[in-house]
């Protein structure tokens, strides 16, 4: 039951991480593509929904996300790299608070229910943290996640003027444990998704029926909102900060 929890936890986090509540590039980072735009007759469906992703790295917004298990709320500005992540998870018997700070190169880390953590805020250069480690929060080649999503993509068409609708592939997400995912079955290679994007053409909402995974984690929604108001952010104080020790830096790039 123990491990099945764990696991619940785990699918909730995967699935977070999979479409993109964190996370922005440099300016006119453009995966797999070149700068050219396409008239909008030849955009197909996934390429349009890479390309709302894109556009929110550039200006500032808030983001938040609800599932039963996960809640999340940030503000994040891609050209001052500055950004904060506040994450709450509270599977059945397990609960964490996870809270992160970006202000350049330092990163501020904070959990709260892991035994054995220091109870202080965690500094690490942000320059050492790995491609793919759940602290990368701001990658300068994968501008809110858009890899991440485009690679779990299975399908995804047209729903409107403004929406999308398809399938997320989860076991393809860098951040998946395969293994973990295993006891889910071939659930989590189909999870239907919808994303809504506004007139100026950026993502403002996707939404995943995790659901159809586990019942437990119910559906998830991402918002992005408040676009170009500033983002103020302060740093912790100087007392209430140690530094993250190597082999935890280790297991989050693991």
């Amino acid at each position: 039951m123990k491990t099945r929890r764990l696991a619940v936890t785990g699918l909730a986090l995967v699935t977070a991480l999979s479409v993109g509540v964190t996370g922005c590039a440099r300016p006119g980072t453009e995966p797999g593509g070149g700068n050219g735009a396409a008239p909008a007759a030849q955009v197909s469906p996934a390429d349009a929904l890479a390309a709302s992703v894109r556009k929110l790295n550039e200006d500032t917004f808030t983001v938040s996300l609800k599932m039963s298990v996960m809640s999340a709320q940030g503000a994040m500005d891609p050209k001052g790299k500055k950004a904060n992540l506040a994450m709450k998870m509270d599977a059945p018997g397990q609960s964490l608070d996870f809270k992160i700070i970006l202000l350049g190169d330092d990163l501020f880390v904070k959990y709260t229910g892991l035994p054995g953590l220091p109870e202080e805020w965690m500094r690490v250069d942000a320059s050492k943290i790995k491609d793919g480690s759940t602290l990368d929060i701001m990658p300068e080649d994968d501008p809110m996640g858009v890899n991440n999503l485009m690679k779990g993509i299975v399908n995804v068409e047209r729903d409107g003027e403004r929406g999308f609708k398809g399938t997320l592939d989860l076991t393809k997400s860098p951040t998946a444990d395969p293994e973990s995912l295993k006891m889910f079955g071939d659930k989590v290679n189909a999870v239907p998704f919808t994303a809504t994007v506004d007139d100026q053409g950026r993502l403002v909402e996707i939404a995943a029926d995790t659901k159809t995974v586990s019942p437990l984690i119910g559906d998830m929604k991402v918002s992005y909102d408040n676009f170009g108001k500033p983002v103020e952010i302060t740093a912790p104080k100087s007392s209430e900060v140690v530094e993250m020790p190597a082999e935890l830096l280790g297991l989050m790039d693991a």
